[in-house]
This record gives structure tokens, sequence and C-alpha cells, in this order.
């Protein structure tokens, strides 16, 4: 027999690290655990899949709440600071040599000439199709947009679950 004790926010989040994990909680006996207050929880848990009938399968099983957990729910849980540019933001002129297929950066150089030996240089070790992009840099620190700034929920919090299973 399996078993695991996991820390999650909700029953469903437990449920999914337990399929991870290997095991598909196909019952919640948290009521039956509660009921009888065992001392050993072995036990319980053989007895809880012979009841169940789940004894004789492989990577099914039970999970029991020991303390619920709380999820984040917040619609927004964030903050949003917007920056303002204050001035004209200088740019500059940049290649960017990218391969084709999945748009890797692979080389950032200031002339298309740099960009071309670099290219070379490259295509002998990576033997893929690459691409040079002409780009636009502001290399400035003020020139931030925005910031999003993550705030969790005060009352969310991690429970603790067992699973077990064959």
């Amino acid at each position: 027999m399996k078993k695991y004790e996991i820390k999650a926010y909700s029953v469903k989040a437990a449920m999914d690290i337990a399929a991870q994990e290997g095991i598909t909680v196909v019952r919640n006996v948290t009521t039956s655990y509660k009921k009888q207050n065992p001392e050993d929880f072995d036990a319980f848990a053989v007895d809880m899949l012979d009841k169940n009938k789940l004894q004789s399968s492989t990577g099914v099983g039970c999970i029991v709440v020991i303390n619920p957990g709380t999820e984040d729910l917040r619609k927004k849980p964030y903050k949003f600071v917007n920056h303002f540019a204050t001035g004209n933001l200088v740019k500059k002129r940049v290649f960017e040599i990218r391969t084709k297929d999945d748009d890797t950066l692979i080389s950032r150089e200031s002339t298309k000439r740099e960009a071309i030996v670099a290219a070379k240089k490259v295509m002998k070790t990576l033997k893929k199709d690459l691409v040079c992009k002409q780009v636009y840099v502001v290399e400035e620190p003020h020139a931030t947009a925005f910031e999003l700034k993550y705030i969790p929920s005060q009352k969310a919090k991690q429970g603790n679950y067992i699973v077990f299973g064959n």
C-alpha cells in the first residue's frame, strides 16, 4: 500500500498531486475517518480499501482531509504600477540572430556586418536555419512601462491531506 501526505490549497489540487504520484483518487473517506478516529491509520486505510473494493486495483485510492486548505480566490492577485516616461527615449538599432523554426534568440549585434559574421560562426555549430531581424531597443533604466506586483491572499493557506492506495 502506498501512502502520501500532501500539502495543497484544495482537495482538487491534492488529487492532482496524487495523480502525478501515480494514484487516482476515487473516494473521499474523510467522514469515515472523523467518525472512527482511528489510532492506527494503516489499519484504517486497509479497511477502507477493502470496504470500497479497491484492494485488488492498482493505481486507485482514497483521500482523507486532515486540515482543509483555503484557495486564493482573488480576481486580481496583483497591484498594477504604471510608470510614466519623462523626456525622449533613446532607441538603438540592433540586429538579432534567431532560429527560424522556434524563434530562439542566438545573438544580438550592433551592425549588420557583425551580425553576418556571427551568424556564419554560429551556423557551423548550430546547424539550423537562422534569421536576422532588425530591432529597435530602448536601453535606459526609465524605459520600464509598467509593473505587476503579486499580492497573495492573506486568508489562503495550505491544508494537509493523506492519499492512500495500491
